[in-house]
């Protein structure tokens, strides 16, 4: 007769924060697999480092609170939030180092190659939207294209990839990438006053009112 099992044994479980650590890592791997568009791949980078930002802001903020109050009790894999901690800690490294890696060693490269593509649906979009005699035609031109260094600490946001998205869970957008342009571009012409007070230097003035002599 076999012998019954005792399942509140720790070696039948794996800690949940750490198999949290090995899901997301699971994410990044998405972002290493070069048969998925550049863009998506990004999207799976940012979507890692926002996972990870949560992670450490909830749950081991958590694990530091029981840690403080002198909590000793194991949980279901046997383990202290100090062993936790300690477990995550390395954990966390191995993941980082890869996310790192994955975005500089094998996407900037790329993303330096092809970030050039959407400037381009916009002027697309602009020549569309424009009349042919607008004045403004004039100062759309891909030779006026330039390149800027980015400043430090800027947010960058990325798009996903609809077909995807729409193949494995039934979600489809209701405005694909080139209407989404177009209506921003739509929305700059009906608000040019707003325009008028970003590039007058009136909202600079604000700025530095607000933030910069606080």
């Amino acid at each position: 007769m076999e012998k019954e099992k005792n399942f509140t044994n720790p070696e039948y479980y794996e800690n949940r924060e750490l198999s949290w650590l090995k899901f997301n890592s699971r994410v990044l791997y998405e972002a290493k697999d070069k048969t998925i568009p550049l863009l998506e791949r990004l999207k799976f980078v940012g979507i890692t480092s926002s996972n990870l930002d949560e992670f450490f802001m909830v749950r081991v903020a958590s694990l530091k609170d029981m840690v403080h109050a002198g909590y000793k009790k194991k949980d279901i894999a046997g383990m202290t939030a100090a062993e936790q901690l300690e477990a995550i800690n390395l954990a966390k490294r191995e993941l980082v180092e890869s996310q790192y890696f994955t975005y500089n060693r094998s996407m900037l490269p790329l993303l330096k190659e092809q970030n050039i593509e959407i400037i381009h649906i916009i002027i697309e979009t602009l020549l569309e939207m424009l009349p042919e005699d607008d004045e403004r035609r004039k100062l759309v031109s891909k030779d006026l294209i330039t390149y800027v260094q980015d400043r430090k600490g800027h947010d960058r946001r990325y798009a996903i990839a609809p077909d995807k998205i729409k193949a494995e869970i039934g979600w489809e957008p209701e405005t694909m990438f080139k209407e989404g342009i177009k209506k921003t571009i739509a929305w700059y012409f009906e608000h040019e006053d707003w325009m008028e007070n970003v590039t007058s230097g009136d909202y600079q003035n604000y700025y530095n009112e607000m933030y910069q002599e606080k």
